[in-house]
């Protein structure tokens, strides 16, 4: 698969007038020259809600857009050529690139039946934070080719994966800062370590999260905290588990073949020694 871009069809939208048109045209002419597309991001990352706001938005980004367009292009084909080197990979990551409503920045999800990665042009910031980001998303689509029945829908999935992705793109980008490494932007400088300070309190809701508490669970890697945890400290607590076993690229590979009774125990084990 090629590199899949909404990028033409959203510049077309400068030949409608702002307003009401434009606004109209986002839906029956943008999303509509790409229902494959905008069928995955509605179905889990993107908010109908925000159609209007983001079409007003097109005069604005348009030259942005196109810069990053060519920039996340070449970002993936390089990371893609790192992990072809590392020998975790031998042919490319599919890519889609859109615009969206700035509900995400990346992701990866089943498209022409296979694990892909997306990313939300609108949402990045022109820093290394973007190709962290790629080297974050790009790894879920490694650890999904290798270990394609992994459950990474339970808590302890989730960690084993999220941790797997940080790890790698720290391989991968390693002149990141960890603002960029954990949240692809430089405004997070002090996240590591408010994580650190609140890490008796993260492992109380780590606890609940694992006796069965869905809301904890989602509150370790949301925006929406449990009270006294910082947000998406599940993200620092995956990459903490996944450093004890996996320091290299081969390292992290082992980590990927986990089976979900093998991940189980390996993060009993690492939530004990670092909660």
């Amino acid at each position: 698969m090629s590199d899949r871009s909404t990028v033409p069809d959203y510049l077309a939208l400068l030949r409608h007038e702002a307003g009401v048109a434009r606004a109209a045209a986002w839906v029956d002419e943008y999303e509509a020259a790409h229902p494959d597309v905008f069928s995955v991001y509605y179905s889990a990352w993107g908010d109908r809600s925000a159609r209007g706001e983001a079409a007003a938005l097109v005069e604005t980004q348009a030259d942005v857009v196109r810069r990053r367009e060519t920039a996340t292009s070449l970002a993936v084909h390089a990371v893609a050529r790192r992990l072809r080197e590392l020998g975790l990979i031998d042919d490319e990551i599919p890519l889609v690139m859109l615009v969206g409503g700035r509900s995400a920045n990346g992701w990866v999800a089943n498209f022409d039946g296979a694990p892909t990665l997306f990313i939300a042009l609108e949402y990045l910031d022109d820093s290394p934070g973007d190709t962290a980001l790629v080297a974050h998303e790009a790894s879920h689509v490694v650890h999904a080719r290798l270990n394609p029945t992994f459950d990474t829908e339970t808590l302890t999935g989730r960690l084993v994966a999220e941790g797997v992705a940080v790890v790698m793109s720290r391989l991968l980008v390693p002149d990141a800062s960890e603002s960029q490494t954990f949240w692809f932007d430089g405004t997070h400088a002090d996240w590591v370590e408010g994580c650190r300070r609140a890490r008796h309190r993260i492992g109380e809701v780590v606890r609940d999260a694992r006796s069965g508490d869905s809301a904890a669970r989602e509150s370790l890697f949301s925006m929406r905290p449990a009270d006294g945890v910082p947000p998406r400290a599940g993200y620092w607590v995956a990459e903490q588990i996944v450093l004890e076993h996996a320091a290299t690229a081969a390292s992290v590979r082992d980590v990927m073949l986990w089976t979900e009774d093998e991940a189980e125990g390996f993060v009993d084990r690492g939530l004990t020694s670092i909660l």
